[in-house]
């Protein structure tokens, strides 16, 4: 089993190792000072292709398995009438999905969603910073959609952005917060431009083992965040990792 190590966020800076003298005096001898570098810490490593996390096959995380790995989380969704328990590790920038006991007693992965820069979750309600690991492929950041659109060509993959549908959006936006200065009922007219956008700007790719989705920002192209849940049906041999 590896056990992943969390502690404070990736931004926070090492001090490293300085060496210096201290003056105290002619008589005395230099003292040499000497701080310890930080401990390095490595996250968890994430291959879309093979459908693993450090190695282990998606399709075979459950609860127990990740909370196993990471320990407990920062925060938590408790089940709904159709979807199981939500994890949130928010130093990580990772939240995961499960089923519902009454449907999977095992409680496996449904997904999860990988953030790329700081964002808070929709569901958990939590600030999550950036993934603290990497991707077998290279993501980071700074890839943009043609940059996945490029590197993942031959798994044939759809770009659901839509102009139209978009600018659709913006006026459902507006049309929202018209409603809303009149004073009427906003239950129904929570959803903003960014809201539905975000359904439009991502793209699909369907991997050997792996269904996921590259969601982007719509104006600079630039990666926010990747969801991805394994793929059950697939009953081909498992390839080796490269």
């Amino acid at each position: 089993m590896v056990v992943l190590v969390t502690g404070p966020s990736c931004s926070r800076k090492s001090e490293g190792v300085r060496s210096g003298t201290e003056d105290r005096g002619p008589n005395t001898n230099p003292l040499r000072v000497t701080i310890p570098a930080e401990p390095s810490r490595s996250g968890p490593k994430i291959d879309l292709v093979h459908a693993t996390l450090n190695e282990r096959p998606l399709s075979e995380l459950t609860l127990d398995a990740v909370t196993d790995l990471f320990g407990r989380p920062t925060a938590s969704a408790d089940p709904t009438a159709d979807l199981g328990p939500i994890l949130a590790y928010a130093d990580q920038g990772l939240v995961f999905w499960f089923k519902d006991r009454l449907e999977d007693p095992r409680q496996r992965l449904i997904s999860i969603v990988v953030y790329l820069t700081p964002k808070q979750d929709s569901e958990t309600h939590v600030q999550c910073l950036a993934f603290r690991g990497t991707f077998v492929q290279g993501i980071t950041a700074e890839w943009k959609a043609p940059m996945v659109m490029q590197a993942f060509a031959k798994f044939n993959p759809e770009d659901a952005y839509d102009p139209l549908l978009a600018e659709q959006a913006r006026i459902f936006e507006f049309e929202r917060k018209t409603v809303a200065a009149m004073g009427v009922d906003r239950s129904r007219t929570e959803l903003t431009a960014k809201d539905l956008t975000s359904g439009l700007a991502r793209i699909s790719v369907k991997f050997p083992f792996s269904d996921a989705s590259f969601h982007y920002d719509e104006n600079t192209k630039f990666l926010e965040y990747i969801e991805v849940s394994p793929d059950r049906e697939a009953k081909a041999d498992r390839p080796a990792t490269d």
